[in-house]
């Protein structure tokens, strides 16, 4: 396993093979390449010079972090350069190791939510609207949509994340636990969409009693089951009939979400024909609104990582030079995945 935590660590500090052979003396670019696919050998002494430049701990080689990111959003994945997203993917895999850590000392809430097979002839509309059911939800607005995914089981953790591109992603960690990773960049009401597709991939797609076929299209199946959960047909389609552009202020506000979904979805349910979507659509370029639109919603702030932190710091009394020490991982990540204020909470601790 040292082979593939070196990897991991280099893909981390965006370094090329090429690359960090060039910065550790005696490093050979097919040395390097040979002993991470596991085909060669590399002394301890030279293993820890390698992570001297990776400014990880040596005994980071010796962990053994997978933490499956497959389902990542990206608005334009195209344009994320490599490099870039082996670094989204590693950090993606370190706050989720970071998180399995506090859940040895943090009870967190347990996940409520069933899984549904969309193969099981169940659209993912109709999955939407089983989970508003199942949780008492209505027909209306979902105003406190982190603490209801929060308190169900689902921590979510808002990454500053410098790739704009990134959206989020939802994964099941090494120990089994549900994790959401949010960009914090994005507009509070790309949050709140993402939020709501990334609880449709957790319930449609991360079974793993289901086979999910390659021609299914996992992301169009989030989308589907994210406008139905934020704006279900049943409450917002009277509304968007021949809808104005003048109206879009007022439903934005009212449904939390953006003027482009709330258009689309007026497409979708046949409130609007596609002449006047291509219509309300221009006059969004028009105004430059289709990149950064007014009129930003409210959002709840997750709490659920952030009173885990404080807990573990002001109660057990752990900072942040030990947690590094204790997970065998650099302080700076550390820092940036623990990057709030922490004030004491009350959370049940599993140790004293």
């Amino acid at each position: 396993m040292r082979n593939l935590q070196l990897a991991f660590a280099r893909q981390y500090r965006r370094f090329t093979q090429t690359g960090l052979a060039a910065k550790v003396p005696g490093l050979s670019q097919s040395n390097l390449s040979n002993y991470e696919k596991g085909l060669g050998t590399l002394s301890d002494d030279l293993l820890e010079r390698i992570m001297s430049v990776l400014n990880f701990p040596f005994g980071f080689l010796d962990l053994k972090i997978v933490n499956n990111v497959d389902c990542k959003h990206y608005r334009k994945k195209a344009s994320v350069k490599a490099q870039d997203r082996d670094k989204i993917d590693r950090f993606i895999s370190l706050s989720a190791y970071c998180f399995d850590w506090m859940a040895e000392f943090v009870d967190f809430p347990d996940f409520k939510f069933k899984y549904i097979d969309v193969d099981s002839g169940t659209t993912p509309e109709e999955i939407a609207l089983y989970v508003r059911r199942q949780f008492s939800l209505g027909i209306a607005p979902i105003e406190n949509i982190c603490n209801f995914l929060e308190r169900n089981g689902i921590p979510i953790f808002f990454w500053d994340c410098e790739c704009d591109e990134f959206d989020g992603v939802s994964l099941i960690t090494d120990r089994g636990n549900h994790l959401i990773i949010l960009n914090k960049n994005m507009s509070n009401d790309r949050k709140r969409f993402s939020l709501a597709h990334e609880l449709g991939h957790i319930i449609m797609h991360q079974c793993y009693d289901f086979f999910i076929p390659e021609v299914r299209n996992k992301e169009k199946e989030a989308n589907r089951f994210a406008a139905e959960f934020i704006m279900p047909s049943q409450g917002i389609k009277g509304s968007l009939m021949n809808i104005k552009f003048s109206n879009l202020p007022t439903l934005k506000a009212y449904w939390l979400t953006s003027m482009a979904s709330i258009i689309y979805r007026a497409k979708t349910l046949g409130q609007i024909d596609d002449v006047k979507y291509i219509m309300l659509r221009n006059e969004l370029s028009r105004r430059a609104w289709l990149k950064t639109e007014p009129y930003d919603v409210f959002l709840d702030e997750p709490i659920v990582i952030k009173k885990a932190y404080s807990l573990i710091t002001e109660s057990v009394g752990y900072e942040n030079e030990q947690i590094s020490r204790l997970c065998k991982i650099p302080l700076d990540v550390v820092e940036e995945v623990f990057n709030f204020q922490s004030k004491i909470i009350s959370l049940k601790l599993k140790v004293s």
